[in-house]
């Protein structure tokens, strides 16, 4: 999601940061810590019965290997949620998570509406979460972005999904994690919205920091998470078309798959003293394997981190 389509809400959270416990442990880290062969992350894989397909058919592991991926988070639909909520396909699921993770290759369970902020939302997702309850998933990762609710001022959808994530940290077996644009996180003289996040539970958030810079990705985030050392945060960076995400310097995608490796590696090296920093996801594995190997004719630009 472009961070400009989320400045215009931001300056209604005027206040002071709220106060929160000062202890992170490990157990709420959601990704992975890069490895000493080189930077691995997770990736955002929207259709799960292609990751259960390409499994089957003996080609998964060698992809997330090549591609240096070690966490999926698994995104299902109303027709993927009823199928894997029923036995059989609950024991298929548990059985690609048990074979994932002999490939040391973690799962989230990805799920995103924006309908679920909103408070006649909240116990239609609680009754998701009921239904896929014996599934042996890592984390929760909720897609859930306050901009996309429709008919409402941005302040209120932003009070409504504190409430609501409040309701689902109660409700998910899992540990839960929200993905969250930087813009509502970093902007100066704005209420410190992780915190407040974190007074209701949440204890993981991944910064949706779509621009490709490292440099510039750091400097927006680090202070972030310097803010809020109770909270662990992953850093999400897009490869996607820039057709998709609106502009050529959100993605990666004409940079080509080493550069945007070699990338990763600096972000990592920039973002790692941080301890509360738990790694890198990719939006998202359907166009990081469709990524050329090497540059695009248009050239890769930056921009400026002032949000």
């Amino acid at each position: 999601m472009p961070r400009r389509a989320l400045l215009l809400g931001l300056a209604l959270l005027a206040g002071c940061r709220s106060a929160v416990p000062t202890t992170t442990g490990d157990a709420s880290r959601s990704a992975v810590r890069s490895t000493v062969a080189g930077v691995r992350y997770g990736a955002y894989e929207w259709n799960v019965d292609d990751a259960i397909r390409r499994w089957q058919r003996g080609q998964l592991w060698r992809l997330l290997r090549a591609k240096g991926v070690n966490q999926l988070l698994l995104g299902f639909d109303d027709a993927q949620i009823a199928a894997y909520a029923r036995p059989r396909g609950t024991q298929r699921m548990n059985a690609f998570i048990a074979a994932a993770a002999a490939h040391g290759v973690g799962c989230g369970l990805l799920l995103g509406d924006p309908g679920w902020i909103e408070p006649a939302g909240v116990p239609r997702l609680i009754a998701i979460l009921k239904r896929m309850r014996r599934l042996h998933f890592a984390v929760l990762n909720l897609d859930l972005e306050p901009n996309e609710v429709r008919g409402i001022p941005i302040a209120k959808a932003l009070a409504d999904l504190i409430a609501a994530m409040r309701a689902y940290v109660a409700a998910s077996p899992w540990p839960v994690a929200l993905d969250l644009n930087d813009a509502y996180a970093a902007h100066a003289g704005q209420r410190c919205f992780v915190c407040r996040l974190a007074a209701v539970g949440v204890r993981r958030v991944v910064l949706m920091t779509y621009i490709a810079d490292p440099a510039t990705v750091a400097r927006i985030d680090r202070p972030i998470l310097a803010a809020t050392p109770t909270v662990a945060f992953a850093i999400a960076q897009d490869v996607e078309p820039p057709a998709v995400v609106g502009s050529p310097n959100d993605t990666y995608w004409r940079a080509g798959l080493r550069r945007f490796r070699a990338a990763m590696t600096q972000l990592d090296a920039r973002m790692r003293a941080a301890p509360n920093y738990t790694g890198i996801v990719v939006q998202s594995m359907q166009y990081l394997e469709t990524m050329r190997p090497t540059a695009r004719s248009s050239r890769l630009g930056s921009r400026s981190s002032s949000p």
